[in-house]
């Protein structure tokens, strides 16, 4: 070891520039998969943990009736897949609040505090201290909407505002994107809002098997609607979710940060590992004579492998700790992000797992590269190695003779470079295309994902309208619909509502609308929407999971009825993760003759304000609408948090693949500028300038990086696309578009060339000006 520290602090003081260049690209790497390896493994882990001290159930269901609780809950206590059951009391309605600036739409749900329940619990997570008047606990959620401890909160359910006694976590209940809000009321307070709010009874069912989650849901939520027909009620179910879709949605923007930071980490990883590979090859080739001076005296192979290697692993690990460390300094924003969509408390801090992931995977690559450098080392013998690794009969091709070539000396002599160094011009070409293709994925990204925010939350959340509303229960709904239609300002009024039914045991979220054509925004990105009672269009996802393709047949269940269907088209979007189906309002009739819509959507015309026609459509509706909401806004007041953390992303991961781009042109320059020292120092001596020594570099340089450039610019173009789209994929967006465009592939890369043409003119003349003595000289 006392020998191999002075070759380490050799190495490490020739190329201190090489050094930090790989460093740096070594933080980047650290610190995107440091980040990913927590949100994709430590908040799963706290997700579960959570559930398990809340024992949140596999399967909730939330029905209208006591008879049809005690049906379902005989059932369930027969299933040898369930273990454990419990019936509560608790109240729900839709009704209106303001988040983030905007007046939403969502189902509220409303219990006792303190009152101790075994299954579903919710956990006060912040109290106000003081008595407030009128006092409720809020949804965790509500904190990144605009409130506060104390803060005021005007629900339809009371007529005086309440005042927020504190902030509780509740998988089932935490955000709108899960379907419904939970709010904890004193007794006195549930008494206050008994007439407004709709007397309801959860069904919660523990199924220690989670591989029977989905299965044990579908076949409860069954079973109520069949009690549903048997008793003449058209929606026996009012609220149902399992265990696997409660978890996939309080996870989505997790994973789609991870997702994001895990694919951009790859690629940057990737260039790491060609980096770090291209240096010690580079290392190895330039110190050939000193390993042969080293073999001489009696160092062995693994002690001249070890200082070269050395600097590169110290490197590793000093930069992947400084990763790992501004990784942590970027959780508190990221739990944010996390909370504010999930409505889920989250503290993340150190994470020795994700730490050490990161630490084995960058180090990893630098013992594979050691295994390559020792290999070439250990092959050499030490005549040769004093000759630069030339054998005694080797003979090199002289391309490009200066002597009989025509052409402008200094070029040639680049070009000549080039042609006598082809590996080193295959690992050059190689960098740059991997650092051309972060570049086409970022601009990718930034188009398709993060530069328009709005669209992609558009397609994640699968429709697009300007007024959501919910009727009473027993309200005519074609009633209701003329009356939307004959308010002025309104282009468009129709029945919209998401139903549930079965696919043999998959349970699919149905959208059913009596014309998807009315529709503004269409899912549909292969085929068409259904037209007649016997169509339907399903989920990517669905369809994929089913084994079925478009123009197959469906069977589709509810209750005891099911009926086939023939599939018409696919859909994209995260509803249910794909785990979608799209029918006509008589396609749903099919299998739920007593259907009787509950919702309408409503468009309003171009140049019309939305909140301008809200209240005239609430007055003429009157007593017949629970609420009527601003359904664009309600989207944009959910989605802030999302659009903020999307904006966030967008400028940092343009930063880092600039930062990318430039440390990789550096290394790849210096690693050239370093092997041609001796050989700049003899022209220096000869008489040549530093324009001249310039041009040679610019020369050796610009061919290989445009190769590079237009061979990673052809594999971004090609590729970007299909890895956005099957990352998505996982939530139930399939196409997305994805690829960068034509001119930004140009723009791409005139700007990588412009930046190397740079750093080889700077770096050209900086050579130039050491004398002849400093660069023949080790």
């Amino acid at each position: 070891m006392r020998a191999v520290g002075p070759l380490v602090r050799r190495n490490l003081r020739r190329g201190r520039g090489q050094f930090a260049a790989t460093a740096l690209l070594v933080v980047i790497a650290a610190m995107l998969l440091n980040l990913a390896v927590i949100l994709a493994l430590g908040y799963s882990r706290s997700y579960t943990q959570l559930t398990e001290e809340l024992r949140t159930p596999g399967a909730l269901f939330i029905v209208p009736a006591e008879d049809a609780a005690t049906t379902l809950d005989d059932y369930l206590r027969a299933d040898a897949r369930v273990s454990e059951t419990e019936v509560t009391r608790t109240r729900l309605t839709v009704s209106t609040l303001e988040f983030n600036g905007s007046e939403i739409s969502s189902m509220m749900r409303f219990d006792q505090i303190g009152l101790a329940t075994r299954l579903d619990q919710a956990r006060v997570v912040e109290t106000h201290g003081a008595e407030v008047e009128n006092p409720i606990y809020a949804p965790l959620i509500l904190k990144y909407g605009g409130y506060e401890l104390g803060s005021p909160l005007a629900l339809g359910v009371s007529e005086r505002p309440f005042h927020i006694a504190g902030f509780v976590e509740s998988p089932t209940r935490a955000s709108m994107t899960m379907g419904v809000l939970g709010f904890q009321l004193p007794e006195a307070g549930l008494a206050a809002i008994e007439g407004a709010a709709q007397e309801a009874w959860s069904v919660s069912a523990v199924i220690p098997d989670a591989a029977h989650w989905d299965a044990v849901s579908t076949d409860g939520s069954a079973l109520v609607r069949q009690w549903g027909t048997d008793n003449g009620i058209s929606t026996p179910m009012l609220y149902d979710i399992s265990g696997h879709l409660l978890r996939a949605g309080s996870s989505m923007g997790a994973t789609m940060f991870a997702v994001l930071l895990a694919a951009f980490g790859f690629i940057v990883g990737i260039v790491v590992v060609v980096a770090v590979s291209f240096m010690i090859r580079q290392t190895v080739t330039r110190d050939m004579p000193a390993v042969g001076s080293l073999k001489a005296v009696g160092f062995t192979s693994r002690q001249i492998v070890s200082g070269i290697v050395g600097q590169y692993a110290v490197a590793t690990v000093v930069a992947t700790a400084v990763g790992v460390g501004l990784a942590w300094l970027a959780l508190p924003l990221v739990r944010v992000s996390i909370e504010g969509q999930t409505g889920l408390g989250w503290n993340p801090g150190f994470d020795a797992l994700a730490a050490a992931v990161t630490l084995g995977v960058l180090l990893g690559t630098v013992a594979i590269a050691a295994v390559v450098a020792g290999g070439r080392i250990r092959r050499t013998p030490p005549v040769d190695a004093l000759r630069g690794g030339v054998a005694t009969h080797a003979f090199r091709t002289n391309p490009l003779p200066l002597a009989s070539t025509r052409g402008q000396v200094d070029w040639l002599v680049g070009v000549k470079s080039i042609l006598r160094s082809r590996g080193r011009a295959a690992a050059t070409i190689g960098l740059i295309a991997l650092a051309a293709f972060a570049s086409t994925f970022t601009v990718a990204i930034q188009t398709h994902i993060l530069g328009d925010p709005q669209r992609f939350v558009l397609t994640i959340w699968g429709m697009d309208s300007d007024i959501s509303i919910s009727l009473r229960e027993g309200a005519d709904p074609g009633a209701a619909l003329a009356t939307v239609q004959a308010v002025e300002g309104i282009e468009m009024a129709t029945t919209y509502e998401n139903r549930n039914l079965l696919a043999g045991s998959q349970d699919l979220m149905v959208h059913v609308t009596p014309d998807f054509g009315l529709l503004r925004y269409s899912a549909i990105y292969e085929g068409r929407y259904p037209e007649r009672a016997d169509e339907v269009a399903m989920g990517a996802n669905a369809l994929e999971r089913l084994g079925l393709t478009i123009g197959d047949t469906v069977t589709l269940a509810g209750g005891t009825a099911s009926e086939n269907y023939l599939i018409t088209g696919a859909t994209q979007s995260s509803a249910a993760l794909g785990m979608e189906a799209s029918l006509v309002t008589s396609g749903y009739q099919r299998v739920a003759p007593n259907y009787v819509p509950g919702f309408l959507t409503a468009n309003v015309a171009p140049g019309v304000e939305t909140d301008d026609v809200i209240p005239p459509v609430r007055d003429a509706l009157g007593d017949s609408a629970v609420s009527v909401s601003n359904e664009s806004t309600t989207m944009a007041s959910i989605m802030e948090v999302w659009l903020t953390m999307s904006r966030g992303l967008s400028v940092a991961i343009l930063v880092l693949t600039a930062a990318v781009i430039v440390l990789v042109l550096g290394l790849v320059v210096a690693s050239h500028q370093t092997a041609r020292q001796s050989e700049v120092g003899i022209m220096r001596a000869l008489g040549f300038s530093r324009a001249r020594i310039s041009r040679q570099t610019a020369a050796a340089h610009l061919p290989v990086v445009a190769v590079g450039l237009a061979v990673g610019l052809v594999a971004g173009g090609f590729l970007t696309g299909p890895l956005i789209s099957w990352e998505l994929g996982l939530l139930g967006v399939r196409n997305l578009g994805g690829a960068a465009s034509p001119l930004s592939l140009v723009a791409i890369g005139l700007g990588m060339f412009a930046i190397s043409w740079l750093l080889l003119v700077w770096m050209g003349r900086n050579v130039g000006r050491l004398t002849s003595r400093e660069l023949i000289a080790e």
